[in-house]
């Protein structure tokens, strides 16, 4: 019985791939690269070997028959390869419209060659082809299937009209069984690709990620600041920063022990993803106590967001008897890439340090913007 259970989920995961499709939405960029780099690699090799074949042809007189076999190949590899390489090759859709072409003209070879050039062989090459191919992208199952299928369909139409019957029968009966390995064999390749792509977006996440306030964190700011350096050298662009710091963090750690410590970053990252959300920044934990948020709006009122910081923080009410305001507060240092000095991301970043230090200075639990 547990044997036919285990049968009847493949089979139906096999059949209907909901967890493929599903897979295949949360991964979509991924999937995307993956077949692009598969997609440049097939093209140049495509029009690579039709072009040495195309070199031979014309370059040695007993090939001759062949003179008209591969140029039109060569072209269109070609072509292809072209296509690949430039932006829209990038792009989801003339991405699987460029795989199809691929595995069109590669299934024409095999079928020119198979079918019509040696009438009287078998079409071997076409064979390999066809389990090889469909286990090169990652697409969607039902599509792959259908798509092999015309193809499959095709080829044996052709195979029983310019075949004799004693290799159109070896030819067909090929045919159909190497779709059939195709299919199960691409399903189990995928499989462990989605299982690959998986573990990878998730160490690559928990790379990024601050283990205790799951916000972003050090290494995940830096790589933040690197895709803002154009902004930061256009003069038109405003890239904010706000440095915010726990008040008295070691006196509350020293009071409440370190497990509350703990539990009040955690409190604050759920505060800090609020206003991520609210006003679209990205906010990162810097260090210790420390976190930073950038804004690359230009129409975002920095004062108004750095005051919403230390008020969400202050009316949140976490208890700390030994601060001056008997709760925990944050102070915030802002500083904007409009200012003087403040056209790389250092001097953006000391700029806001320095006015959290003066924000300190004023009795903390308060707001203050650099050059203010």
């Amino acid at each position: 019985m547990r044997f036919v259970k285990i049968a009847r989920q493949y089979l139906r995961r096999f059949l209907f791939c909901d967890e493929f499709c599903s897979f295949l939405a949360r991964n979509r960029d991924a999937v995307n690269k993956e077949n692009l780099i598969m997609l440049r690699k097939l093209s140049v090799l495509g029009a690579g070997l039709m072009g040495v074949m195309t070199l031979f042809a014309f370059l040695f007189p007993y090939l001759y028959r062949m003179q008209t076999l591969y140029p039109p190949y060569f072209i269109a590899y070609a072509l292809i390869c072209a296509i690949a390489f430039t932006k829209a090759g990038k792009r989801r859709a003339y991405q699987m419209a460029t795989a199809c072409a691929i595995v069109l003209v590669t299934a024409a070879f095999g079928m020119h060659l198979g079918i019509f050039y040696t009438r009287n062989g078998n079409a071997n090459l076409y064979m390999v082809f066809l389990i090889i191919m469909p286990m090169l992208f990652i697409t969607t199952p039902l599509f792959t299937r259908l798509f092999a299928f015309a193809v499959c369909a095709v080829f044996s139409v052709l195979t029983l009209l310019f075949k004799d019957v004693a290799h159109y029968e070896i030819d067909i009966t090929n045919c159909w069984v190497c779709y059939v390995i195709s299919m199960v064999g691409t399903h189990m390749i995928n499989t462990v690709r989605m299982e690959n792509i998986d573990a990878r977006r998730r160490l690559y996440g928990e790379a990024l990620i601050d283990g205790l306030t799951q916000l972003n964190n050090r290494r995940a700011f830096t790589a933040y600041m690197e895709t803002l350096h154009p902004k930061l050298l256009t003069d038109a662009a405003r890239v904010t920063v706000y440095m915010i710091d726990i008040d008295i963090f070691k006196i509350f750690n020293d009071t409440y022990g370190h497990v509350e410590g703990d539990r009040c970053l955690v409190e604050l990252g759920d505060i800090f993803r609020s206003l991520s959300s609210r006003y679209g920044l990205f906010i990162a934990r810097y260090g210790g106590e420390e976190f930073i948020a950038v804004s690359a709006d230009a129409a975002l009122d920095a004062e108004a967001v750095g005051q919403a910081i230390v008020d969400e923080v202050f009316d949140k009410r976490m208890s700390f008897a030994t601060s001056p305001y008997g709760r925990v507060t944050v102070s915030v240092g802002c500083a904007d890439s409009r200012a003087r000095g403040g056209n790389n991301d250092f001097d953006l970043i000391n700029n806001a340090d320095v006015a959290l230090y003066r924000a300190k200075e004023r009795g903390r639990n308060r707001f203050c913007m650099f050059g203010v």
